[in-house]
């Protein structure tokens, strides 16, 4: 059953909108246009590329009892066997494509954390889980590959969240980890809570913070200067602290 199953379908029958193929070629359209505008070029193609990748078909679902899972292959059940990789392709979203993350709705991240749940089952990958904030098997995510570095620093939403993943460890630190938006951050806590937090932009521009203190207010210090950066809240989204950053500068967040 296993190669009728999940093997080559005959005459393709089942490969059609798979989820693999539909989140990289949204993530490869997207991408190149946003490196077009980086790049000043490109820019009778742009809007094509993206108008694209936004009709793009929808990922496949499969119903459940506990709700609705992604589905690797339309019309399957989203399982995995020994041998195949077609049930692990339904975390590619979150794995591969960074379009369901820490800051999607909340409907989307259940979706998947249901999926990655039924897929762990089967002993996949833990890293989709550690990318929506759950803690991971550390020997399953070290036997597949999966990367430690983002239970302390996520920022593939584009915004920037410290110790994401609940550590068992009260005290921890970590030193210039590179962020999205081109930062460089180091951050440190212990059983009181983070307690450092500096920024280095490697270029202009605005960082996107989400407050390691929520509820608090935030100040943000050049480092070497008394008078703080302007900072705006963002909270349509939790509270999400925003500032112009400059390449070459240092600056220190602190709660008050």
């Amino acid at each position: 059953m296993e190669p009728e199953r999940w093997g080559y379908y005959a005459e393709f029958a089942r490969n059609k909108d798979v989820i693999s193929s539909l989140c990289m070629f949204r993530w490869g359209l997207t991408r190149a246009a946003d490196a077009a505008e980086v790049l000043g070029v490109d820019a009778d193609l742009r809007g094509q590329w993206r108008e694209v990748a936004a009709h793009i078909a929808p990922y496949p679902i499969w119903n459940t009892a506990e709700g609705p899972e992604f589905a690797a292959i339309r019309g399957v059940e989203p399982l995995h066997l020994s041998g195949d990789h077609f049930g692990e392709a339904a975390e590619y979203p979150t794995l591969l494509a960074d379009e369901i993350n820490l800051d999607s709705p909340q409907s989307q991240r259940d979706m998947m954390l249901r999926t990655i749940r039924t897929l762990r089952t089967a002993g996949t990958s833990g890293a989709a889980l550690t990318l929506l904030g759950g803690r991971a098997d550390p020997a399953v995510n070290r036997r597949r590959g999966g990367d430690d570095a983002e239970t302390l620093l996520n920022s593939r939403s584009g915004r920037i969240h410290l110790f994401p993943v609940p550590s068992p460890s009260a005290e921890v630190a970590f030193h210039n980890f590179q962020a999205r938006g081109g930062f460089l951050v180091s951050a440190a806590r212990n059983a009181d809570g983070v307690y450092y937090v500096e920024v280095q932009p490697r270029c202009d521009n605005q960082c996107l913070l989400m407050n390691p203190w929520p509820g608090k207010t935030i100040v943000v210090h050049e480092v070497g200067k008394t008078e703080p950066v302007p900072v705006r809240l963002d909270k349509s989204n939790g509270e999400c602290v925003v500032f112009t950053a400059i390449a070459g500068h240092k600056y220190l967040a602190q709660s008050k």
